[in-house]
């Protein structure tokens, strides 16, 4: 949370030294003094009409105009603030504090880079105004400049070491800069000054939880929870430790009372519908993505996740739907990785669907995205033997080899490739090399006895097969050769 200071104090002082000192008219001085004693009432607009009435007596005096400037930034009218604001320092430009709430005035209305000179203003006249130094810093940070906001909030800590909101600020800063360790010092900071404000507590436990703290980041979220049971912060805060620890189901919780809070926050349902894919409760997820998607209807991994909930669920035509709408999101955007990760799985959920051709459309997309990418050669492989292309099996086969030399997986495919297209001798070689690799691969000694079978050594390629069902004794390729020798046939 940012807010924004301003220099009243001054102006109390101000309106004593203008009772006690003004050589004017008893009706200009008596003016002055009921708008502040009107201020103090909280009457703003009838004390705005006596400083009005003192600066027309007075028209000289910078004091009655900073008055009327401060109180109608109070009201939030700053368009007419800034008038009588800039007014008060074209009479008196060495008032500090009226650069302050000029500052503050033109950055309640978006003007950032003028709000910024009346700060600098400011600390040239009075370099050791906190308030100031405080502001700029928060001025900075609208701008995103962390490092510029991070040097004005260092000053104001060091002229206010008790401004705990100025710590948290610049704990933000840090964060921002990926100084972790001394963002955890400025929010510690901040929480020592003032534990009971929830929101330090949750900017602190955060990081305790990044610097895998997360005893410590438990123990100050409990805390913040006492103090506020239903702020949506520190409930989603909750989830992501409980996250953190692989304690689902007190994520689940944390994370259902954050979207309770909240119901149109998309966090919380992203959230609990990733959890619910992890423990493969599928309804659940695909209602939580469903409410997701409707807070952020182009969010493309939404639709992925959605889509996937949907097709485990049996919904299985609109879960394809929705992550074709996920890819043609992502294809427009620059998150390869993402694409690469929803192509994928939309491969194979069409292999699963026996769409082959869809299926090598996709991982062909893959390939053309990442040409190194060896789930989509072994896949396209597999796909192109179940086609009975054993040529192009190959090419995939070999470019996996290409990118992984030791992919028994890659390997034994392009064995069992060679060996459609008559290369046995190669075929066997490749089942050798990945047993070599990987001796308790059940399938290459399967593979291995096919190919010495086709050579004429039966001897070894039983002992092959039964080397197979030792590894995986459900291995039904195997049983089914090794049954053809016990009843004669060779």
């Amino acid at each position: 949370m940012k807010k924004y200071r301003s220099a009243l104090a001054i102006f109390f002082l101000l309106g004593m030294l203008y009772a006690m000192t003004c050589e004017a008219a008893e009706g200009w001085r008596s003016s002055f003094n009921k708008g502040v004693q009107l201020h103090k009432k909280g009457q703003y607009l009838e004390a705005i009409e006596q400083f009005k009435l003192s600066t027309e007596a007075n028209p000289k005096d910078s004091r009655p105009p900073a008055w009327v400037g401060y109180l109608y930034m109070e009201l939030g009218k700053n368009a007419e603030a800034i008038s009588y604001l800039e007014k008060a320092t074209a009479l008196s430009p060495e008032q500090a504090g009226v650069y302050v709430n000029l500052g503050t005035a033109r950055l309640n209305l978006g003007e950032v880079e003028g709000a910024l000179e009346a700060y600098q203003s400011a600390v040239k006249i009075k370099p050791d105004l906190a308030a100031a130094w405080y502001d700029m810093g928060t001025a900075y940070m609208k701008q995103d400049k962390y490092r510029d906001a991070a040097a004005a909030l260092e000053k104001a800590v060091s002229l206010s070491k008790s401004d705990a909101q100025a710590f948290n600020n610049l704990g933000l800063c840090y964060r921002r800069l990926d100084r972790n360790a001394d963002a955890k010092d400025a929010f510690a900071e901040a929480v020592k000054i003032d534990g009971k404000n929830p929101a330090y507590l949750v900017n602190l436990a955060l990081l305790q939880k990044a610097g895998g703290q997360l005893a410590g980041a438990k123990e100050t979220l409990n805390k913040a929870l006492v103090l506020a049971p239903d702020d949506y912060s520190v409930r989603l805060a909750l989830g992501d430790v409980a996250a953190a620890e692989g304690n689902a189901d007190e994520a689940l919780k944390q994370y259902g009372e954050a979207s309770r809070l909240r119901p149109n926050e998309f966090g919380p349902l992203y959230n609990l519908g990733s959890l619910y894919i992890e423990k493969s409760d599928y309804a659940n997820a695909a209602r939580q993505f469903e409410k997701a998607i409707r807070v952020k209807s182009d969010d493309a991994n939404t639709l992925a996740q959605l889509g996937w909930a949907l097709y485990k669920t049996g919904r299985k035509a609109e879960g394809i739907e929705k992550t074709k709408q996920a890819i043609l999101l992502l294809s427009k955007s620059e998150n390869k990785t993402d694409l690469i990760i929803v192509r994928s799985r939309l491969a194979k959920i069409l292999a699963e669907e026996g769409d082959v051709d869809g299926a090598l459309e996709q991982w062909g997309e893959v390939v053309r995205l990442d040409p190194r990418n060896l789930p989509a050669r072994i896949s396209s492989g597999n796909l192109r033997l179940l086609k009975h292309e054993p040529e192009k099996a190959a090419e995939e086969y070999r470019a996996a080899l290409d990118s992984a030399p030791n992919s028994v997986e890659a390997m034994t495919g392009l064995g069992v490739a060679y060996e459609k297209l008559d290369k046995t001798d190669e075929a066997i070689e490749l089942h050798k090399k990945a047993i070599e690799i990987n001796p308790k691969l059940a399938a290459a000694y399967n593979n291995l006895g096919v190919a010495l079978e086709r050579k004429g050594q039966v001897k070894e390629a039983i002992v092959n097969y039964k080397k197979t069902l030792e590894l995986d004794p459900t291995n039904a390729d195997a049983k089914k050769n090794l049954e053809r020798f016990k009843e004669g046939k060779s």
